[in-house]
């Protein structure tokens, strides 16, 4: 395969592949993934975070869990083509909801969707008293802490170290992690409305992810 079509592959574009290689491994170099991390992406879409893993880490095995059978499909017809006979071998792709997958083997989350009400008990049910990170894109876990904020690309991917550390009471502390200049519910709201605006996303979709955000904020402060 030249480089050309190589490139091309890696480049396909799509709403499962809203983030870039180059994010990726911004990411990567900040939270020191090592040979023994069992890495997953919940939603792995054309696989290209799995993909990236590998060729930038020494990772122990990168699974990628993708409900799409077109995605999944695709995943694996990428991979075939751009990955190495060694980097094949750390590589799984997992046709299935992740929510039904057990993956309690995890020491590495990536998780690129809005937060669902179930999420955080879904880790709590999957991972048990396991250490692990989980990696969130534009917002962090609401009313739990981030171990940090990592900004590419005008993009924001939030840490969070689990078991979790729950920030009930501290409304305007949980707040500051997102928008420091107005630490309050409206100041979250007015970010990611722009998020929303930046990814083109309808204003009835916006408005139903901000009162989904509204619900879950007021259930955890």
């Amino acid at each position: 395969m030249n480089s050309n079509n190589k490139k091309q592959s890696e480049d396909e574009c799509g709403s499962a592949n809203a983030i870039s290689p180059k994010q990726i491994r911004k990411i990567l170099s900040k939270i020191n993934v090592g040979k023994n991390d069992i890495f997953y992406d919940l939603g792995s879409g054309h696989g290209r975070v799995i993909r990236t893993v590998v060729k930038h880490t020494k990772v122990k095995n990168a699974i990628g869990i993708e409900d799409d059978i077109d995605r999944f499909c695709e995943s694996i017809r990428i991979s075939k083509k751009t990955l190495t006979k060694e980097q094949k071998k750390r590589v799984e792709f997992i046709c299935a909801k992740f929510e039904k997958y057990d993956f309690s083997d995890a020491t590495i989350i990536y998780e690129g969707h809005e937060e669902d009400e179930k999420e955080v008990h879904m880790y709590e049910e999957k991972l048990k008293k396991r250490k692990a990170k989980i990696i969130k894109m534009d917002l962090p876990l609401i009313g739990y802490k981030p171990l940090k904020c990592i900004e590419i690309e005008k993009r924001r991917f939030y840490i969070i170290q689990y078991p979790f550390v729950s920030m009930k009471n501290k409304e305007i502390e949980w707040c500051a992690f997102v928008n420091k200049q107005n630490p309050t519910f409206k100041g979250i709201s007015d970010y990611y409305r722009n998020v929303m605006s930046n990814y083109q996303i309808d204003e009835y979709d916006t408005r139903k992810s901000l009162r989904y955000m509204k619900t879950l904020f007021e259930k955890r402060f």
